[in-house]
């Protein structure tokens, strides 16, 4: 509603979330957009901003560059950066398996190639925006979001939050406003642009 009040369309493609953003997940992404673009007869270049949290920021920073709709924006909440660093969390090494046994190559490549920390020079010059917990129980944010912005500040425009008391992509109400206006004041800004 939020969105929908500022005359924004607010898509939530819902994917496999297990899919750390393989092909199957960006094809998906891309279908949904095709089929919205299409259907409400939007022009190839409408301004998008993806966002996302936890393994969906990772999915919103790999889309950046992979997806063939450009993003003029990036919103990520407790984004996972370094999947090679959670191999060893309980769930993640048959999630990773699932996503990734049939790439060819390695299964250590395929990982590397969706990581966003490993993906910082091919990121594109727009604004990103990271909001992460320093009480996050699930994803350090020492080994995720602080390294990934330490490597973004070198190259890139970059806004972080490291928000104390926050657990996994639970959001104050407050942060959770900014978020949200980051995204909607992208999307006003480049449709006057246009």
């Amino acid at each position: 509603k939020f969105y929908a009040k500022q005359g924004i369309l607010y898509l939530y493609p819902y994917y496999n979330p297990w899919s750390c953003c393989n092909r199957q997940a960006l094809d998906y992404i891309e279908e949904v957009l095709d089929v919205v673009i299409a259907h409400y007869q939007f022009p190839k270049t409408i301004p998008l901003v993806y966002t996302g949290n936890s393994m969906g920021g990772m999915t919103a920073l790999y889309c950046t560059i992979m997806c063939k709709y450009k993003a003029i924006a990036c919103l990520a909440n407790c984004p996972l950066c370094d999947v090679p660093a959670v191999m060893n969390a309980i769930h993640i090494p048959r999630v990773v398996y699932s996503a990734f046994a049939a790439y060819e190559g390695s299964l250590e490549d395929a990982v590397l190639a969706v990581s966003p920390l490993y993906l910082v020079d091919k990121m594109p010059d727009i604004p990103y925006y990271i909001f992460a917990g320093e009480a996050d129980e699930s994803l350090d944010i020492k080994k995720h979001s602080d390294r990934f912005v330490e490597e973004m500040q070198k190259e890139h425009q970059i806004t972080y939050y490291r928000i104390p008391e926050m657990g996994h992509c639970k959001l104050p109400d407050d942060m959770k406003k900014l978020y949200m206006q980051y995204a909607a004041d992208a999307i006003i800004k480049a449709s006057f642009a246009m």
